[in-house]
């Protein structure tokens, strides 16, 4: 047992470190969801402000969204 005890302390500090890098690889992509509700909140506000309409809202939506 003695014997096998460091290579497990091994793979667990690797399962533990290979976590730890998940997690902070994980944290940038909440800002970019933060983003893209700032983009379609503006891109709503855009929509509600215009007098006349061409095309349908969910593809005027779509479109400003992407053209940032």
């Amino acid at each position: 047992m003695t014997k096998f005890a460091p290579v497990l302390l091994a793979i667990a500090g690797l399962a533990i470190a290979g976590s730890a890098g998940a997690a902070t690889t994980a944290a940038p992509a909440k800002p970019k969801a933060a983003v893209a509700s700032t983009k379609r909140t503006s891109c709503e506000a855009e929509w509600k402000a215009q007098t006349t309409h061409k095309g349908s809202h969910k593809a005027f939506i779509k479109a400003c969204v992407a053209k940032g």
